[in-house]
């Protein structure tokens, strides 16, 4: 919605069913903008509650102080909605930003894991944490059906540490036993303006990509997995730590090592942390990221424009843009 002058000043959620998925009819929006609220309201995402009820959620703007927040409405026909206020209402407070975006709540393993993005949020170069642009983290806890609140019981952990992983989306996956799954993929592709613009493969015309798909889980330390799926990963020892081709990896020693890929990009382990390094291809400047914990087993996904680490039992994950 626009004003008189041409401004944008709210945001829809629109809707459209389909038959057969090629053809829709379009039905015009869910609800209205909600007061408080800045035209910043978007990225639904919606599930079916144990009661049987609808829930949709979305990331959202509070008006009053330009902070972050996270609506939730309820539908029992999936037609009327009622808002019932902020999922996050008093808690998470630090890790709002003046955004977030693409909000997901889903169980895996019988946990409730709350993923979301929040913009705006101070790069900590002590702790290593926030140094992008923007950044997605999790929090497991408990959502409450009644209430529509969800009560966090871990604090707010980056999901990956590299330099490109943002708005993750997750589905549920049949496996072929019967279980169902959890499958993440996010987008490697949030950058400054400047660096966006002069991605090397902008002159052959496309520029962004996605994450393999990961399968999720959550350990007894209440801590979330991402480890890629079985049906892409086709894993062989790392024997050559110079520019090595196109392929998946393991890399499990205790020594630390150096991995170089091409004059603009490399990977080193000391002792317990591994710092990912990388020569911004705007600027020439060199960038690092970097983690720690248990990194002696390091599976190492290598491909024409991106480079995606997993260590630490696939509790820690780093993604980096990287043009071969």
């Amino acid at each position: 919605m626009r004003d008189a002058d041409g401004h944008s000043v709210a945001s829809h959620q629109m809707w459209a069913v389909s038959e057969d998925g090629i053809h829709f009819e379009k039905l015009g929006e869910l609800f209205e903008h909600p007061e408080g609220y800045t035209r910043h309201v978007r990225d639904p995402r919606v599930w079916q509650g144990k009661n049987g009820h609808y829930y949709l959620i979305v990331g959202a703007q509070r008006q009053v102080d330009l902070t972050g927040d996270i609506l939730i409405y309820e539908s029992s026909d999936f037609k009327t909605w009622q808002l019932r206020g902020s999922l996050i209402e008093d808690v998470l407070l630090d890790v709002r930003g003046y955004m977030i975006e693409c909000p997901d709540l889903f169980v895996v393993d019988g946990h409730t894991v709350l993923a979301f993005s929040p913009q705006g949020l101070e790069p900590d170069a002590i702790r290593h944490r926030y140094e992008n642009i923007h950044n997605t983290g999790y929090v497991i806890g408990r959502f409450d059906e009644n209430t529509a609140r969800f009560v966090p019981e871990t604090s707010f952990t980056e999901m990956d540490r590299g330099f490109e992983f943002y708005a993750p989306q997750t589905m549920h996956v049949p496996h072929d036993d019967g279980t169902v799954r959890q499958i993440l993929w996010a987008w490697a592709g949030m950058m400054t303006p400047e660096r966006e613009m002069m991605v090397p493969t902008i002159k052959d015309g496309w520029l962004h990509v996605l994450t393999v798909p990961r399968e999720l889980h959550v350990t007894d330390a209440l801590k979330l997995t991402q480890e890629p799926i079985d049906e892409i990963l086709r894993v062989k020892p790392l024997r050559d730590l110079v520019d090595p081709p196109v392929g998946q990896y393991t890399l499990n020693t205790t020594d630390n090592w150096q991995l170089t890929l091409g004059e603009d990009f490399e990977i080193a382990r000391t002792d317990n942390t591994i710092i990912m390094r990388r020569r911004q291809w705007e600027s020439n400047l060199w960038e690092t990221r970097q983690i720690t914990g248990d990194v002696d087993q390091v599976t190492l996904i290598i491909d024409h424009d991106i480079v995606e680490l997993y260590t630490d039992g696939y509790q820690q994950v780093m993604t980096a843009r990287y043009f071969k």
